[in-house]
C-alpha cells in the first residue's frame, strides 16, 4: 500500500491551535500524514500543542530535527493519519501483573508503558510478559527520567520510566 508525501503545514503564530487541528484532521481525512513546521516562538508552542492532541488520540508522533538552511527552528512534527495505532498505557502502583495481563489489549502496533515510582517494576514485567507473548518487541531503549516535586518545602524526585514496544507485525516483518 502507497501513502502520499507528508502534507507540510508551517505553522505561523497568526494561526490558531484550532485552526491548525482542523487542517490536520482535514489532510487526515484524505489519508495523508502532516508535518507540522513552526516558524516563531508562538507556533513553536502550537505545534507542540496540536501534535499532542493528536499523540493522546492514538496517532504515531514523531519529531524530526535536522539542520537545515531556511528552517529556523529546525524542527518537523510528523503525524500520521491513522489513529489507534499508539496505545499508552500508564501503570499505577495499584496495578498488579495479572490485572495488566488481563486487561491487555491486542489493537495497536506501537504501546508507549509509562510509570513512576513503586509502580516502574510493575511496568518493567508487564513489558518483558508482552515480549514474551511473541507479539511485541521492545524499541530502543527504556527512557529513564524524574519529576522533581516539593513536598513541604522539600524537593524530592520521583523516577519515572517509559517503555517502546512495537508490534512484531506492525510493518509486515
Amino acid at each position: 500500500m502507497e501513502y502520499a508525501t507528508p502534507l507540510i503545514i508551517n505553522i505561523e503564530s497568526s494561526l490558531s491551535k484550532r485552526e491548525v487541528i482542523e487542517k490536520v484532521k482535514e489532510t487526515h481525512l484524505k489519508r495523508q500524514a502532516v508535518m507540522l513546521v513552526p516558524i516563531d516562538d508562538t507556533s513553536m508552542n502550537t505545534a507542540f500543542f496540536v501534535a499532542d492532541v493528536f499523540r493522546r488520540n492514538g496517532h504515531f508522533v514523531q519529531s524530526v530535527s535536522q539542520p537545515h538552511d531556511g528552517i529556523p527552528y529546525n524542527l518537523a512534527l510528523f503525524i500520521c493519519f491513522m489513529s489507534n495505532t499508539v496505545l499508552e498505557k500508564q501503570i499505577t502502583r495499584d496495578d498488579t501483573l495479572e490485572s495488566l495481563q488481563n486487561e491487555a489489549s491486542v489493537t495497536g502496533s506501537y504501546k508507549l508503558i509509562r510509570a513512576c515510582g513503586t509502580a516502574c517494576s510493575t511496568a518493567w514485567k508487564y513489558s518483558q510478559w508482552l515480549i514474551g507473548t511473541g507479539e511485541w518487541r521492545q524499541m530502543g531503549e527504556l527512557n529513564l527520567n524524574a519529576i522533581p516535586v516539593k513536598i513541604d518545602g522539600k524537593t524530592i524526585f520521583k523516577t519515572t520510566i517509559q517503555i517502546n514496544l512495537q508490534k512484531v507485525n506492525a510493518w509486515g516483518v
